[in-house]
């Protein structure tokens, strides 16, 4: 009866020892778990907010480029009014040259 008892009270024991064990690991692994978000917190932020900035960026530049190439569609428009005969001279030559480009290969 002795043994079953001291058999008992090792089993416990071990319980005891394997969850003081895991909470601790589990401890551990929390704490771990703070420490990299801390660290990983500022750099989302950061890189969260250049990204923010690069889209705006990347807006106005499109912006821009819409921009000048309707002043360069207005402004073609405008000389093809004011020269119909240049126009369709130039559109001649460009029509020559790229039928003489395409039919030397």
């Amino acid at each position: 009866m002795a043994n079953s008892t001291q058999t008992s009270n090792s089993r416990a024991q071990d319980i005891d020892i394997q969850k003081s064990i895991t909470e601790a690991a589990t401890k551990a692994a929390h704490e771990a778990v703070e420490k990299l978000n801390q660290k990983a917190s500022p750099a989302e932020s950061k890189l969260r907010s250049k990204a923010a900035h690069a889209s705006e960026a990347l807006h106005e530049k499109q912006e821009q480029l819409q921009k000048q190439i309707n002043q360069s569609v207005d402004s073609a428009r405008t000389l093809a009014k004011e020269n119909p005969l240049a126009t369709v001279g130039i559109a001649f030559a460009a029509g020559a040259l790229l039928t003489s480009l395409l039919s030397k290969r």
